[in-house]
């Protein structure tokens, strides 16, 4: 047994329209509030007013809730029972409930408003006699009045303003900025100077931003790859992206625009990262478009991405060239030097326990990567010289006379031989300079061939024992063979030794950028197998399995870092300044493999 509440109202054209609802539960709450079982819009009703309890299946129980009486069968109580056999009636305030038993068994009660109250306020709702709405004009011309009003406020003030105004061109920052209301959102922190000045941008109206505009002050950026390149590997469009960028272009928005990939209005902060997938759209099926690309196939670091391939130095002389080889293949360099750097790195050997008289490391501590390599202010590191990270442990003094220490002139063969030549033709035997606890150093000259020059002083006049000298420090052992590849003269008895010329690169990958200050917390040796390199030939740069231990794609793992296109990648390449870079620092020519490597000579 369940209650069906059955509801008949009248409409204007004089049709009743009748809606029932069942509601199967023991007992039913009346009243005005909303949250009523049967809720009756009437003033004169609580909003708790009433409760109905089915009986014994034969009786229904009326209860007034709210502490009033109601009117059950004309009489006025609060507590009444109704014989659902002969039926009965319930009047709540202006509203009169007709009670019984349908054919089903079911509580029906038919729920209609009294018939003198129904005809004074015309068939209303008491919901909308004391509404504001019953004051107020109807929806449709409060509709248009609305439409009007945002035309006359969005549009034609903002035109208006425009073209109107003289000042909105001259001076944008002044008073009130009509057309301000056309924008999304504040510009970045890039544009944040041109907040008021939307003709910088925006310099056709109605008009979407164009190239043009981006070029007037982005005037050193340029495209990524030659036009015809880049239309040719772009994916296959199916039928409904095509049909989409027709409707794009009729309407001056072409593809490849700056704004495809940099949004603005999006927030006053920095211009959110180019998302991977606008790279893999092109470079993943790379070869497949563009069979003679140099380039292999990438889609995600973790996923899909080839080893690295960096700029190798494979030969510095006569003029430096590069070639890109992967690491796959063992690569070596040739930087004009012979040192290992295991050798410096050492904790055992005789360098160990020099750095350790000078202060330089502690007892069982080697030397570490930082006493010769510095970082820069762009992540990387500077050149190694000489004179800043050398001559402390490598020192190039010879003799000391007359209270003034000797020293060869680095980087110059030429001059070499002739500070020889002019300093022990010219002099007597002179007081060489003491070895620090007759262990000699790398740059220091030998003991037998310091004490072969110094013991033989009037032959050095005559000229033979100031050419084996000057051999000696071009030879095995002396102070630039330790270092330097020295090439011999071409003609028997010569002294024109050569040394072949030191290419130092600060750079390996052309198209791609490597921020070492944001490794500050690792060790150089995580990365580099600096301390068990015994040629200086060796290329340290870590393959790509090892930054993927770190480094993950665009869905990394728990504990790993998010790594995407744009982490190492940037869109415009600028070949023009590494090539820039790479003439201001040395005369030479470089070949077209040099240039197209990117990598920076010192």
């Amino acid at each position: 047994m369940a209650f069906v509440l059955r509801t008949t109202e009248r409409l204007a054209s004089g049709r009743e329209v009748v809606r029932a609802v069942r509601v199967d539960q023991p007992a039913l709450t009346v009243g005005r509030g909303s949250d009523r079982d049967l809720v009756l819009p009437d003033l004169l009703l609580a909003l708790d007013h009433a409760r109905l309890e089915r009986g014994d299946g034969a009786r229904l129980l009326v209860l007034a809730t709210a502490g009033m009486p109601i009117d059950v069968e004309g009489a006025s109580t609060e507590r009444a029972t109704i014989d659902l056999a002969r039926g009965g009636e319930v009047r709540l305030g202006t509203h009169r409930l007709l009670i019984r038993r349908d054919e089903a068994g079911d509580i029906l009660i038919d729920i209609a408003r009294a018939g003198d109250v129904a005809h004074s306020i015309g068939g209303k709702d008491e919901r909308t006699l004391f509404a504001l709405g019953s004051a107020l004009p109807s929806r449709r011309p409060l509709a248009w009045a609305l439409a009007a009003a945002v035309l006359l406020a969005f549009l034609a003030w903002p035109v208006w303003h425009f073209y109107g105004r003289a000042d909105a061109v001259a001076n944008p920052h002044a008073g009130l900025v009509a057309d301000a209301s056309w924008s999304p959102g504040k510009l970045s922190n890039a544009h944040a100077g041109l907040e008021n000045n939307c003709r910088a941008c925006h310099d056709t109206p109605f008009v979407a931003v164009r190239d043009d505009s981006c070029r007037s002050c982005h005037q050193s950026v340029h495209d990524h790859a030659p036009p015809a390149r880049l239309a040719a590997a772009m994916p296959a469009l199916g039928v409904g992206e095509r049909l989409n960028r027709r409707i794009a272009m009729a309407f001056n928005r072409p593809p490849g625009r700056c704004v495809d990939c940099h949004t603005e209005h999006q927030g006053a902060t920095a211009m959110a990262p180019t998302p991977q997938k606008f790279c893999a759209d092109c470079h993943g099926t790379l070869k497949q478009q563009l069979p003679d690309t140099p380039f292999g196939d990438a889609t995600d670091f973790a996923k899909g991405h080839p080893q690295f391939r960096p700029a190798v130095l494979v030969r510095s002389d006569p003029r430096p060239v590069f070639e890109r080889i992967s690491l796959d293949d063992a690569p070596k360099q040739d930087g004009g030097l012979t040192f290992p750097h295991a050798l410096h790195l050492s904790t055992t050997n005789a360098v160990a326990q020099m750095a350790v008289r000078q202060g330089q490391a502690r007892a069982g501590k080697a030397m570490d990567c930082a006493d010769c390599h510095v970082s820069d202010a762009r992540g990387g590191f500077a050149p190694v010289s000489m004179e800043a990270n050398c001559q402390s442990c490598h020192s190039l003094a010879f003799a000391r006379s007359d209270g003034t220490v000797r020293t060869l002139r680095h980087g110059d063969p030429r001059q070499v031989v002739a500070e020889l030549r002019d300093f022990y033709a010219l002099r007597g035997p002179v007081r060489p300079m003491a070895m620090e606890g007759g262990r000699r150093r790398p740059g220091d000259f030998a003991a037998d061939s310091m004490a072969a020059t110094y013991g033989r002083a009037v032959a050095a006049r005559a000229g033979g024992g100031v050419d084996r000298s000057i051999r000696a420090v071009f030879s095995p052992g002396g102070a630039c063979y330790d270092c330097h590849v020295v090439e011999p003269p071409a003609r028997a008895g010569s002294l024109a030794f050569r040394i072949r010329p030191v290419v130092q690169q600060t750079r390996y990958f052309a198209h791609g950028w490597f921020d070492h200050r944001a490794h500050a917390g690792e060790t150089c040796a995580s990365c580099h197998a600096a301390p068990t390199s015994t040629s200086a030939r060796d290329v340290l740069l870590p393959k790509i399995a090892q930054c993927r231990t770190c480094h993950a794609g665009a869905e990394p793992a728990r504990g790993q870092i998010k790594s995407t296109c744009a982490m190492c990648h940037v869109y415009h390449q600028d070949p023009g300044g590494v090539v820039a870079d790479i003439r201001r620092r040395r005369a030479t020519p470089f070949p077209p493999s040099a240039l197209a490597s990117g990598a920076t000579a010192r």
